[in-house]
């Protein structure tokens, strides 16, 4: 069993302390948000809680600081979400019934200084296929309608939801709401918030015919004096198309704030104007409205200068104020396509040189094959994101059984070794285990060097033959006793105890 205490999100009130001690943010820091998506799609890495953290050393190696994981796609919330048991019944995905794998990605990436911002992946989408999935089985009058077509599939088999509708604009801001409130997240990241694909005979995506549900239709005739809303591709009807999307931003991100002002919220839209044109997005306006605090656009090229292309019109065009408010997409992982390092670094550098103060790999899967190249390249400098103007996520504190200073040990103990994830005596390879019948206790104590609101867990090694209840107890006046079963394999891993202020 070993100690860990990561620092919780600065509240307001201990600015003024951390700036009177000297832990304030300064020019001398370098500020590059290096950011990756972790997704459940063709990817393994969430699958168990070793795996996470295993992944979040090897992200912390290779010079990454921020995480933008999945936790909403194709109808299922991959955290225990009450707000989705509400629509739909289904607490949890399946595969992660018994898991909070949010909670797990939190804990090993504040572990290792690495911020994390929750993906709602699926956005204003029901489900890919499966005939809109459990959220419109349960809510069918949720469902986008295409013109002329009494469908809410668009043409690429994504089931889409209404975006005019009052009661699915809410679900999503009751999502993004539950996750603030009950995790230590670091920002919450949307995606989908846009119209359904729509394709013209020949296989091109044209403006999206979606738009034309009960909800859509009612709202439209209420602003134009009883007028049935028009063609997709009228210009005026795009538009306002595209003004349901703002309001819908400005109300997440307004929900967000009331929660937690230091939460990010931020979008990884399609690039402009291939996103407004086809799907009626119009990203600038979230920057412009003040609706969002950053944007992962993405540019997705296969090439520097194709990159390049895209980045200029972006910085130069599209937002020339806000570009301390955009950090790319870069591509390096498409199914089998994979990017040597050359190309990632050609990237970054690009970045670089506009200005740019970071950007988003996509994916966490491209990243093994040029991540060491990366950690002892480009991103050999340690940074952090910036997004925020205060000491934000510093490393996580391991006090170790061994540590003399720290760790007051009575009873008989005796140090045993493990190797790999299948044993997984401890995250370095050793079990600290009491002689039974020994009356044995360990004591952790906890060098703090600011005051402030710590989040306190304890590893918890797995073995069948270990204890079933192993009491942890706070030493701060609270009196607060956990039970911790060291022969359960799914909790293994770092335990969260309680959230204490030193």
């Amino acid at each position: 069993m070993a100690l860990l205490i990561n620092h919780k999100q600065f509240l307001n009130i201990l600015i003024a302390l951390i700036i009177m001690t000297g832990y304030q943010f300064s020019d001398a820091r370098n500020k590059e948000l290096r950011g990756v998506w972790m997704t459940n799609v063709a990817s393994s890495v969430m699958f168990s809680k070793p795996s996470i953290a295993e992944a979040m050393d090897s992200l912390k190696a290779w010079g990454i600081n921020a995480v933008f994981p999945v936790i909403y796609n194709n109808g299922y919330t991959l955290y225990p979400s009450l707000v989705m048991q509400s629509i739909t019944g289904n607490k949890v995905h399946p595969m992660f019934e018994g898991r909070d794998v949010l909670q797990e990605l939190v804990t090993e990436g504040h572990r290792n200084g690495i911020e994390v911002h929750p993906w709602i992946e699926y956005g204003f989408v029901a489900s890919f296929g499966q005939n809109g999935g459990p959220i419109l089985a349960n809510n069918p009058d949720w469902a986008g309608k295409r013109y002329d077509m009494d469908t809410a599939e668009s043409d690429d088999q994504f089931y889409w939801m209404s975006q005019a509708n009052p009661e699915v604009q809410q679900f999503l801001i009751a999502l993004g709401i539950e996750i603030v409130q009950n995790y230590d997240v670091d920002g919450v990241q949307l995606d989908r918030i846009r119209y359904g694909n729509t394709l013209d005979n020949q296989g091109n995506v044209i403006t999206s015919d979606f738009g034309y549900d009960d909800a859509h239709v009612q709202r439209y005739k209420d602003e134009h004096d009883d007028a049935d809303p028009p063609l997709p591709t009228d210009s005026g009807y795009k538009s306002w198309r595209a003004g349901i999307l703002n309001e819908f931003h400005l109300n997440f991100y307004e929900a967000i704030k009331a929660e937690n002002p230091n939460v990010m919220v931020s979008n990884a839209p399609v690039v402009y104007p291939y996103g407004y044109n086809n799907f009626m997005q119009r990203w600038m306006d979230w920057l412009e409205q003040g609706s969002v605090d950053f944007v992962s656009t993405q540019l997705y090229r296969y090439d520097v200068s194709s990159y390049e292309y895209e980045l200029n019109k972006v910085l130069y065009q599209q937002i020339p104020d806000y570009t301390d408010q955009f950090f790319p997409g870069m591509l390096i992982r498409s199914g089998n396509y994979q990017v040597d390092y050359d190309l990632a670094s050609g990237f970054v550098n690009k970045n670089r040189q506009k200005g740019v103060d970071g950007g988003v790999f996509w994916f966490y899967e491209g990243l093994p094959a040029i991540g060491r190249s990366i950690g002892d390249g480009i991103y050999k400098t340690p940074a952090k994101p910036g997004l925020h103007d205060i000491v934000w996520r510093e490393d996580g504190l391991i006090v170790h059984e061994d540590n003399d200073s720290l760790t007051h040990v009575n009873g008989t103990w005796e140090t045993l070794q493990g190797e790999g994830a299948d044993s997984y005596y401890s995250f370095d390879q050793r079990l600290f285990t009491a002689i039974g019948g020994s009356g044995a206790s360990i004591t952790f104590d906890a060098d703090i060097p600011y005051a402030g609101y710590f989040d306190v867990y304890v590893y918890q090694p797995y073995d069948n033959d270990l204890a079933q209840s192993v009491p942890v107890t706070l030493l701060d006046g609270s009196g607060i006793t956990k039970s911790i079963d060291e022969s359960s394999a799914i909790s293994r891993g770092w335990v969260f105890i309680e959230t204490i202020y030193f």
